[in-house]
């Protein structure tokens, strides 16, 4: 009978983060006793993350230049697709969860993982300088409202 050990997919919390972003929790995966080296699967890393955000920045950036639509609204609208992508169905998206998704996106950019087309009309400064003036006010509007 063989020993069964459960542990959370990645050691560090960024893998967290991208399995939290992509799945909504910390898959766990079985390892036998003895096996040292813990590999991520090529699904669950960044690289295969950043993928599927590319190919939604992709095709999302004509009409993000053609509506005009704002930085913030935009990496909302590459979250909502990229998880269209990934799942391969359209599903409603709680708030938190895409919320998460926003923040994998921007962490995959600022960490060079992602790397947007050079006809993507924001740049990672003027994307984050907009993120947090809207999370500001965010929570300005919730203080007030307590």
């Amino acid at each position: 009978m063989s020993l069964l050990v459960y542990t959370t997919c990645e050691m560090h919390v960024k893998h967290h983060m991208y399995c939290s972003a992509i799945w909504g929790k910390c898959m766990k995966k079985k390892f036998r006793i003895g096996q040292m080296k813990q590999q991520v699967p090529a699904k669950y890393s960044p690289e295969w993350t950043a993928s599927y955000v590319k190919q939604a920045m992709s095709y999302l950036t004509p009409l993000i230049i053609d509506k005009n639509i704002p930085a913030t609204e935009a990496i909302v609208l590459i979250a909502a697709y990229t998880d269209y992508l990934v799942n391969g169905k359209e599903r409603a998206i709680p708030e938190d969860f895409l919320m998460k998704a926003c923040q994998l996106i921007l962490m995959l950019w600022e960490e060079g993982t992602l790397i947007p087309e050079s006809n993507y009309p924001y740049t990672l400064e003027q994307t984050l300088t907009a993120w947090n003036k809207e999370s500001e006010e965010a929570e300005g509007e919730s203080e007030a409202e307590s």
